[in-house]
């Protein structure tokens, strides 16, 4: 995503960006520096919902979808 899709979802929609060129609260940079080891990310595959039971796994799918859609 360009510099400045990601400089309006940062201040705009208030999702996390990781550009270094975008500055604000809610970059990547700030949020090392708030958290430090503590931020690490979360690798997306099959593995992240391979123990979950097929209720869970589609409540956790639409939640997933939901959390990434603009409003």
């Amino acid at each position: 995503m360009s510099v400045k899709g990601q400089t309006i979802m940062a201040k705009d929609v208030k999702l996390p960006v990781l550009d270094p060129e975008v500055d604000g609260e809610n970059t990547a940079r700030a949020m090392r520096q708030r958290l430090g080891a503590q931020l690490r990310p979360i690798s997306i595959s099959p593995s992240l919902v391979v123990y979950l039971d097929q209720v869970k796994r589609a409540r956790f799918i639409a939640r997933w979808n939901e959390a990434l859609q603009t409003k």
